[in-house]
């Protein structure tokens, strides 16, 4: 019978791999340009903050905020029920959902 681990934990998230997120943002708005442009001088004190967050398994509350903006589907504009909502998250809440989906990808 083959060997299975029955325990999973969060390896430390290195520097690299924060900075190269940070370096391959879609500059599209503005917090993504901001956190690109910035990249050099932030990567290491948020990869401090991400394996903070892994250590003590918290997610911070305000990575859980998203911007909702309603699309239009079709037919009338005036219907509320010809929308559908879009949530718009914050670029480090992505980086560091990115950073831990690679890691459980990885067992799977």
């Amino acid at each position: 019978m083959p060997d299975v681990k029955t325990t999973f934990a969060f390896s430390v998230i290195e520097e690299k791999s924060v900075l190269h997120l940070l370096l391959n943002l879609q500059k599209k708005k503005l917090q993504a340009k901001l956190l690109h442009t910035c990249a050099y001088g932030i990567y290491k004190p948020l990869t401090k903050i991400f394996n903070r967050c892994i250590s003590d398994g918290v997610f911070p509350q305000t990575f859980k905020y998203a911007k909702v903006i309603p699309i239009f589907k079709s037919g009338d504009k005036t219907e509320c029920t010809n929308y559908s909502p879009v949530s718009i998250l914050s670029s480090l809440s992505k980086i560091l959902e990115k950073l831990l989906h690679d890691q459980l990808m990885s067992i799977f």
